[in-house]
């Protein structure tokens, strides 16, 4: 346990190439006010100076300790510092990057008082070189101190809120974690590949009891050329995203059963889904062409499949919607069919027959009802438009629109829900008038229809 019984805090820095902001990062941590606290350095393989560098600072302070592996990534990095980490808190810090030196003292004293799993707090984004075009995202979080809750919740609640009103960012080192928590969830990372924290924050805040945030700006993010925010999207990166969404398939598939936690992976896969339409600033190699291929085929098999969940194939089916604006301007001849046609047809797919629904009603009558209908063969059914209030004489698509508050009177056989954004509410708002007898059917929230 070094020169602590226990220390207060283990600090996990994953290091691979950063010598020249190192010495910095190291400094800011050392400069804590808390001094009981470790300082794990898992060298992934650095081929810089960095080792030497880390190397040094153990020999000057009994508190640092270096670890050594080959290049297998940021996630193993974390997976081996938390397995050698002894304090009764974990801090996973990128070696980029700095702290303010009450962090530590901070937290630890937040956690021990309101026996918290995690403590989440602001970051500021700073740049050495005003070259680097500053990142918009961390504006977004230094604003949210007015907007979200310091009350001690439970994860889920923290997350449906300050998520959907668009003031939680997920990132590990936004977060300062009770180890126990984490040893006894196993919350590892994923390894070998990137963005290897995105099923870990899921399930993080999925599992949390008791969490607080923290309205201070606690960390500083470097904006640097070379840095994931700022270094562009690459074909390493692309290949990483497959991996990513067949994880989170995996962990949706075991919590299918409770709507809050697959909540919170649809939200995580939507945000990982965004870097699909980043494939269009890639060289389609024949190689990422084979693997898009690949993909494209498994999913619209998954797709076509009647017993496969829906939420799973809400999934799939923003994943390929990704992907398909991702590419749709790529050079080469096409991948396979993966045209707004080809998406419509197998969502067409799962929606009633015409027999089992003649008269349908269509809440909602945005921008995604419009693309819905640009696609949607109505056949010999009747449709009805319904929004949750509406001016009397409202018209759309040549046809009148009814407040949901009226829908009893329409005689419907089904409802299609048209905005995935809403479909909750919109959800209680049929039951509350029409019962739920009436089969409901929620668009899922794809680039097709947003």
């Amino acid at each position: 346990m070094g020169i602590f019984e226990q220390p207060k805090t283990s600090v996990i820095i994953p290091v691979y190439n950063t010598e020249k902001y190192l010495s910095s990062c190291l400094e800011s941590v050392l400069a804590q006010t808390q001094r009981e606290i470790e300082v794990i350095l898992v060298d992934d393989g650095s081929t810089d100076g960095s080792l030497a560098i880390e190397l040094s600072y153990a020999e000057r302070d009994p508190r640092v300790r270096v670890i050594q592996q080959p290049n297998l990534r940021q996630g193993t990095a974390r997976n081996r510092g938390l397995a050698e980490a002894s304090g009764k808190y974990v801090y996973f810090m990128d070696s980029d990057d700095l702290i303010v030196p009450e962090l530590f003292e901070t937290c630890y004293t937040a956690c021990e008082e309101d026996e918290l799993d995690f403590i989440t707090f602001d970051t500021a984004g700073f740049v050495d070189d005003p070259s680097v075009i500053r990142s918009e995202l961390f504006s977004e979080i230094r604003e949210r101190s007015h907007a979200v809750t310091t009350e001690i919740v439970d994860a889920p609640t923290f997350w449906m809120s300050a998520f959907h009103d668009g003031y939680l960012i997920p990132l590990c080192w936004l977060e300062y974690f009770r180890r126990s928590f984490l040893l006894e969830h196993d919350l590892r990372f994923a390894e070998q590949i990137y963005f290897e924290d995105n099923d870990w924050i899921a399930r993080v805040f999925m599992e949390a009891k008791r969490i607080r945030y923290l309205p201070e700006k606690l960390h500083r993010y470097r904006e640097r050329p070379g840095s994931n925010v700022h270094s562009g999207f690459s074909h390493v990166l692309a290949d990483s995203c497959f991996d990513v969404h067949e994880i989170l398939l995996d962990l949706m598939r075991v919590n299918l059963d409770d709507p809050t936690r697959a909540r919170i992976i649809q939200d995580v896969s939507n945000l990982k889904d965004a870097r699909f339409r980043e494939f269009s600033v890639l060289e389609p190699t024949d190689e990422l062409i084979s693997r898009v291929r690949s993909f494209s085929e498994t999913t619209i098999s998954r797709l076509n499949e009647s017993d496969e969940n829906d939420l799973l194939k809400t999934l799939d089916f923003h994943a390929l919607s990704s992907l398909a604006e991702g590419t749709e301007h790529w050079s080469r001849e096409p991948l396979v069919p993966l045209t707004e046609e080809l998406i419509a047809e197998v969502l067409f797919s799962r929606l009633p027959s015409e027999e089992d629904a003649h008269r349908l009603g269509i809440f909602g009558v945005g921008m995604a009802c419009t693309r819905f209908m640009e696609h949607f063969d109505p056949g010999s059914r009747e449709l009805f438009f319904l929004e949750t209030k509406c001016e009397p004489g409202r018209m759309a698509f040549g046809k009148p629109v009814y407040p949901i508050d009226e829908a009893a009177n329409l005689n419907l056989d089904a409802i299609i829900i048209t905005s995935a954004k809403f479909a909750e509410s919109m959800k209680e708002a049929v039951a509350s008038h029409l019962g739920t007898e009436i089969p409901v059917y929620v668009l899922p929230h794809a680039v097709l229809f947003t």
